[in-house]
């Protein structure tokens, strides 16, 4: 009886050490899946990721929802988009991202990237050579893109609206778009960019 008592004493402390490591590597775990939630206001409007469809709909309730699955909320001065990859219908699908439209503000573009540039201390980048067209799409260059990696999970890129008049090639509008996603790949970041916030990939 000795002799297994000993035994015992001495598995004790390996079987405590063992729940000790398993515990740390789930808690590191859970720390490298969880994403950060991200808030800003622009123009007056609050950006929260992540939300749900119900959330969004209790804070726009004249938001309109259309079959692309976005739900639209617009005014005079601002419109905005939230798009979606799963039904709006369920209350808790969420947004990957939002476009906010800011009409006659194109002689502002400059200062509102710098009130960006500021908050943020990071600086844009132009994108003007994607990496990640699918085989059969085209891209029109845009000037006026430029893009902003807030952290992992946050992606900000700001454009003057862009209309393509029969024939005449670009033509760029008052109005700037400021675009946000949240918690996608280079791939659909980059996508959502030049896309005006369409991550599919069109072949």
């Amino acid at each position: 009886m000795n002799y297994i008592y000993k035994k015992s004493l001495k598995i004790m402390p390996l079987t405590q050490s063992a729940v000790l490591i398993f515990s740390l590597f789930m808690l590191v775990l859970s720390c490298q899946t969880k994403h950060l939630p991200f808030e800003t206001n622009v123009a007056s409007c609050t950006i929260q990721f992540p939300i749900t469809s119900h959330e969004l709909r209790n804070r726009y309730p004249n938001a309109v929802e259309s079959l692309s699955a976005e739900l639209t909320d617009t005014t005079r001065d601002v419109q905005v988009v939230w798009r979606f990859n799963d039904l709006i219908q369920d209350p808790r699908s969420q947004p990957y991202g939002v476009l906010i439209t800011l009409r006659n503000k194109g002689p502002k573009m400059d200062s509102i990237r710098t009130a960006f540039e500021k908050q943020y201390h990071k600086s844009f980048q132009p994108l003007t050579r994607p990496q990640h067209l699918g085989k059969y799409e085209y891209y029109e260059s845009d000037s006026t893109l430029v893009v902003m990696e807030i952290n992992d999970e946050v992606q900000l890129s700001i454009n003057q609206r862009k209309v393509f008049p029969h024939n005449t090639g670009n033509q760029f509008m008052n109005d700037v778009v400021i675009s946000i996603c949240y918690n996608l790949d280079t791939t659909k970041k980059e996508r959502f960019a030049m896309k005006q916030g369409e991550i599919r990939i069109r072949d």
